[in-house]
């Protein structure tokens, strides 16, 4: 009996750690909902990427202002996943998001590498230690 408990303890604890797999609705409004926490921009100026409170990064037209892309990377409960910290790189070509992201399924922090053409998460860093608060990429673009 003990030992089904404990398989059973640890069964719950583990599905109530897991990635969310039920779609979480939101409105979307064209322009972020909460406070902005970080900016970046590619090398040239073109773009501003943005990153916020509600849970999205978005990519803008630096001339224009017009919305070019939106960034959605999975979200869970309270605080997992506010979008504090962004970078962009050089060529524009690829986001860097972090934040409070991934601690709620997996007790560690990730940063995710997003292609900015397709909106597609196209890496996982995780296993981190602590929350993000700030990324760079350096001037080739190569880390």
């Amino acid at each position: 009996m003990k030992k089904l408990f404990t398989i059973l303890f640890f069964a719950f604890a583990l599905a109530a750690y897991s990635q969310p797999t039920e779609p979480i609705l939101r409105i979307e409004t064209g322009m972020h909902s909460s406070l902005i926490r970080r900016t970046s921009t590619d090398a040239l100026g073109k773009y501003i990427l943005t990153g916020s409170n509600d849970r999205t990064a978005r990519l803008w037209d630096a001339e224009t202002g017009k919305l070019l892309n939106t960034f959605r990377i999975p979200i869970g409960k309270a605080n997992e996943d506010k979008v504090s910290s962004c970078a962009l790189s050089p060529d524009g070509k690829v986001a860097a998001l972090g934040g409070s992201t991934g601690y709620e399924w997996d007790g560690k922090y990730s940063i995710y590498i997003v292609n900015t053409q397709t909106g597609k998460i196209i890496y996982r860093i995780s296993d981190l230690p602590g929350k993000i608060r700030d990324l760079k990429f350096s001037p080739n673009g190569i880390w």
